[in-house]
C-alpha cells in the first residue's frame, strides 16, 4: 500500500480570498476528521514555501497531501527554518520570537495567518511586556496525537516547540473545530483558535478578515485574553 502514487491535491482558491464564490475549507477539515495517518494538511506560509511542499508531496507515496496555497500571496519569510519546516512539519521562526521560554506562543497555518501574525507579533510584545514565540506549521496534522499522526508531536516536543506553560494562540485558513479535533485536549492550557467562520454574506477581503479577527486586532485581543487568562492560573 504505501508503494502507490501519493494523492496530491492543491486548493489555490478559498474563502479567506473570494468568500461565496469559492471553496471554504471544509475539504480539509473532512480529511482531518477521518484520522487516517497517510493524510497530511500542509499549509505553506510563502511562495517559497509553497514550491517546497509541491516538490515533498510529489516525491512522497502512500500518501494524501492536501496543499493549501492562494495565488494571491506575496509575503515572503525568512528561509532558515524551511528545511525543519519539510522534515519535522514545523518550525520556530526566530526572526519573530524572543529568546527563553515564551509568556505566548503563537501558531500560524497558513499564508494569511503567517503575514497576520508578523504584523501582529511586535505590537502584543511592546503592549503586554512579554516573550512571545512564533511557531509556523507546514502540516496541521503535527498537532495530532503520533498514536494516529505520523508527525504528531510528543509531550516533549510540545513543550519544546510551543513552551513549557505558555498559552497559545492558532491562526489557520481552515475551521477552528479541526484543530480543536487535532489537539483533543492535549495542550493543558489556555488556547485560542483563530479560523474560518462562514460570514453573513459577501465581504470585502479586508472586511472580512476584521469580522473573523484575521487581522492585528483580532489577534491582539486574542492575545490579551490569553495573557489574562495565564495571570488567573498563576
Amino acid at each position: 500500500m504505501t508503494s502507490l502514487p501519493s494523492l496530491n491535491l492543491l486548493l489555490t482558491s478559498y474563502g479567506w480570498h473570494n468568500v461565496h464564490s469559492h471553496g471554504d475549507p471544509s475539504l480539509a477539515t473532512t480529511l482531518l476528521g477521518l484520522q487516517v495517518p497517510a493524510v497530511r494538511v500542509l499549509t505553506p506560509a510563502d511562495p517559497t514555501r509553497t514550491a517546497a511542499a509541491l516538490d515533498g508531496a510529489f516525491d512522497s507515496v502512500g500518501k494524501v497531501n492536501l496543499v493549501v496555497a492562494g495565488k494571491h500571496t506575496r509575503t515572503a519569510h525568512p528561509t532558515a527554518t524551511i528545511e525543519e519546516e519539510h522534515e519535522r512539519g514545523l518550525a520556530i521562526w526566530p526572526h519573530l520570537s524572543d529568546d527563553g521560554d515564551p509568556d505566548l506562543t503563537i501558531v500560524t497555518a497558513g499564508d494569511i495567518p503567517a503575514a497576520v501574525a508578523a504584523d501582529a507579533v511586535d505590537h502584543v510584545r511592546e503592549h503586554h511586556g512579554c516573550r512571545i514565540r512564533v511557531v509556523n506549521l507546514l502540516d496541521l496534522t503535527v498537532l495530532g496525537s503520533p498514536q494516529v499522526w505520523g508527525r504528531g508531536l510528543s509531550a516533549g516536543e510540545i513543550d519544546h516547540y510551543l513552551g513549557t506553560h505558555a498559552p497559545v494562540l492558532v491562526l489557520t485558513l481552515g475551521h477552528p473545530a479541526a484543530v480543536w479535533g487535532l489537539l483533543a485536549s492535549r495542550l493543558r492550557r489556555p488556547v485560542d483558535i483563530i479560523g474560518w467562520q462562514e460570514p453573513p454574506g459577501p465581504l470585502p477581503q479586508r472586511f472580512l478578515a476584521h469580522a473573523l479577527s484575521m487581522d492585528r486586532a483580532g489577534v491582539e485581543r486574542a492575545a490579551s485574553l490569553l495573557l489574562g487568562s495565564r495571570e488567573v492560573v498563576r
